[in-house]
């Protein structure tokens, strides 16, 4: 990650983020979105974190399957079971924050509002409403 994306996690020292909440266990759950060039993610995206597990039940859209052997990307489909959290400046110097997953809202009030994903979302709309 680029060290001008390091302030989305100031004041957060956990390694593992977002495993708790009330929609889906976790901030990422029940559709998962990632970073695909081939489909339009901005060459300029920087995933600044990516979901590592999911449940047995999570399967990819089909129009990603091939056929029972191959993706449409050729990687396994482990590999692109995942919800990636990004960051980009827009051509008119806006940004796009994407945390790559509906359950992510859901981790947001866990322990009354004190935990990473909370500060995390912080961070980002602090320093959004400040430029």
């Amino acid at each position: 990650m680029p060290a001008e994306y390091e302030w989305v996690f100031d004041g957060i020292d956990d390694e593992i983020l977002g495993d708790f909440g009330l929609s889906g266990g976790g901030a990422a759950g029940f559709e998962l979105d990632r970073v695909d060039f081939g489909l339009g993610t901005p060459l300029n995206a920087v995933v600044l974190a990516s979901s590592e597990t999911y449940q047995d039940h999570f399967i990819l859209v089909p129009e990603e399957v091939l056929s029972h052997l191959a993706t449409r990307t050729g990687d396994p489909e482990d590999k692109l079971i995942r919800a990636d959290m990004t960051i980009f400046q827009t051509p008119q110097n806006g940004y796009v924050f994407s945390v790559g997953s509906i359950t992510y809202c859901g981790s947001l009030p866990w322990n009354g509002f004190n935990n990473n994903i909370s500060k995390l979302t912080q961070n980002v709309l602090e320093r959004f409403l400040a430029e």
